[in-house]
């Protein structure tokens, strides 16, 4: 072969292997750019994801910091000591006494409790059967006044009742109220009520479960036996916590037996005024003896007293408008914002508590447009709406 085709042939080799190796690189480079593609939308998504992640993580981290703080703020509700209740209570307290600068109460009255037998040593002269002077004077209902508590153990007591407290104190002005329970309530509007209201004693009770050898097992009409047989035996007010007074009774003080109807037949027992040996409360009580029903709901309670009232009209005063209105088919005007009860002539207000929202309180009633947001209001700062006369 000659030496001119083997040059030819040498640098034939030299461009074929040169074109492999240019492809080969060329093959390699699109491996390589594709890689570096592949690889930057990788970082970008994984930047992307490590960044939800991490927003994630943050406001998870949050949720749990304020879950903790929120745990430890009701841990610390929850752990309240009696006597930081004390200190909210009292702090109640002041705020209401610096309202009713005229409402002068000693704090050596403001909690008694007593076990001993009632007797005239025990309270004083309130039931004296005679009059400290030798001259004559006018039997009126004494200025005493009855609580029966008849609930299950740790029953909390609620606004509403404080508030019924609250109002016989400021216009029956009792010497003593009596209250008569087999069980104590708890919760701060109790310990406001013991701090607020003067005179105020606890006495042991058990309540009745015989009457005419009839079984009385329904606490509602435990009660209202208890009621009976106490006012008898003592004279004075009885009001259900969920009764609230509005004015004097001093009219009242001098009939023998008042009590407010509901409907034309019946007769609420959740107010009963009354001097002791009522007659008409004799013959209620004995009423009891004729087939008593303790699964008939308000026989007895309500129906029984108005049919005594209309055979022996000269025993009570009724009171027809101004202690049971409105009523239990009335009671939209209680509750319902806007449906306003004219007050302003009644003597008390029942507030059927089995309807009394839990979510009244100081700090809201003036904001509610309802009858009863007004009574608290009225009760608690002493503030009578404008139309009812300033």
């Amino acid at each position: 072969m000659s030496r001119t085709r083997r040059l030819w042939l040498f640098f034939a080799f030299i461009c074929v292997t040169t074109f492999c190796w240019m492809v080969m690189l060329s093959s390699q480079d699109h491996n390589i750019v594709d890689n570096m593609l592949r690889y930057s939308v990788n970082v970008v998504l994984v930047n992307k994801q490590h960044k939800f992640l991490h927003q994630r993580h943050l406001q998870q981290q949050k949720h749990e910091h304020e879950q903790h703080k929120e745990i430890i703020k009701l841990e610390q509700q929850n752990n309240k000591t009696a006597s930081a209740l004390n200190v909210e209570v009292a702090q109640i307290f002041d705020k209401f006494h610096r309202m009713h600068g005229e409402v002068n109460v000693s704090k050596m009255i403001f909690y008694k409790i007593t076990t001993k037998p009632l007797n005239n040593d025990t309270h004083g002269n309130d039931f004296n059967k005679t009059s400290t002077t030798s001259k004559p004077q006018q039997q009126f209902v004494p200025k005493i006044a009855h609580i029966i508590w008849f609930y299950p153990n740790e029953t909390e007591f609620r606004f509403h009742q404080a508030m019924s407290l609250l109002s016989l104190q400021r216009f029956f002005k009792p010497r003593k109220i009596f209250f008569w329970h087999d069980t104590l309530p708890t919760g701060r509007w109790w310990l406001f009520a013991q701090q607020i209201v003067a005179h105020f004693l606890l006495v042991p009770y058990k309540r009745p479960t015989k009457i005419f050898n009839y079984t009385v097992s329904v606490p509602e009409h435990q009660s209202d036996v208890a009621r009976i047989q106490l006012l008898r035996e003592y004279g004075g007010l009885y009001i259900d916590l969920d009764v609230v007074l509005l004015r004097p009774l001093d009219p009242l003080l001098e009939y023998e037996t008042t009590m407010g109807a509901e409907t034309p037949s019946q007769l609420g027992s959740g107010f009963i005024l009354a001097k002791e040996n009522s007659a008409f409360l004799k013959l209620w009580l004995d009423s009891y003896s004729n087939n008593f029903n303790d699964n008939d709901w308000n026989y007895h309670s309500t129906i029984m007293p108005m049919k005594l009232a209309k055979q022996h009209p000269q025993l009570v005063h009724i009171e027809w408008f101004s202690i049971n209105r409105p009523n239990w088919f009335e009671r939209d005007f209680l509750y319902r914002k806007g449906k306003l009860w004219d007050w302003s002539e009644n003597y008390a207000v029942h507030l059927w508590y089995r309807e009394c929202p839990d979510d009244y309180n100081p700090t809201n009633v003036r904001e509610m447009n309802t009858t009863v947001a007004e009574v608290f209001t009225f009760i608690y700062f002493n503030e009578r709406p404008q139309w009812k006369g300033g």
